[in-house]
C-alpha cells in the first residue's frame, strides 16, 4: 500500500526475509515512533476491506470461512437465509477483484448477492474456468 506520505507497507505474513541496512537514516528530532506507528496503522487498517459484499453461504461454506478466508469472526454475524441450509453474510474486501478471487474458493457453496459488479465478475470467471476444463487439451476457445 502506498499512502500520501509515500510509505510502502506489506502485510507481515507475506514477508519471507528482511535485511538490515548498513547505515542508519536520520530522523527529525521531534519524531515519535510509537505515535507515528499508531497513526499509520490506523490509516492503513481504515483503507482495507472497504467493499461490502453480501453473500449466501451453505452451512459447509460458513464453517470453512477460517480455512478459505482466514476469517474466524464473521460466521457469528451470519443470518439464516429463507432457503434451508444457507446463510447470509456481509463480508468486506479491498476491491471487486479481490472479492472474486477469494470467494471462488467456496465454489458452488457461495453466491454473491451484491454488488452486481462482484456477482458478474465471479460468474464470468467461473464460466471461463469451467470452459477451460471442458475443452480438449484444456485451452480456452
Amino acid at each position: 500500500m502506498r499512502s500520501d506520505r509515500g510509505i510502502r507497507a506489506h502485510r507481515a505474513s507475506r514477508i519471507a526475509a528482511a535485511e538490515l541496512l548498513p547505515d542508519p537514516f536520520p530522523r527529525p528530532a521531534d519524531f515519535d515512533l510509537a505515535d507515528h506507528w499508531a497513526r499509520w496503522t490506523a490509516d492503513f487498517e481504515a483503507s482495507l476491506d472497504q467493499l461490502p459484499v453480501t453473500v449466501r453461504l451453505t452451512t459447509e461454506a460458513l464453517a470453512a470461512l477460517p480455512e478459505v478466508l482466514g476469517d474466524t469472526t464473521s460466521a457469528a454475524r451470519a443470518t439464516p437465509d429463507p432457503e434451508p441450509g444457507w446463510h447470509r453474510l456481509v463480508l468486506h474486501f479491498d476491491c471487486a477483484r479481490a472479492a472474486c478471487r477469494r470467494l471462488l474458493g467456496f465454489g458452488p457453496d457461495a453466491e454473491v448477492l451484491e454488488p452486481s459488479q462482484v456477482r458478474e465478475e465471479l460468474a464470468e470467471t467461473a464460466r471461463r474456468t469451467a470452459a477451460r476444463y471442458q475443452q480438449p487439451g484444456g485451452s480456452l476457445p
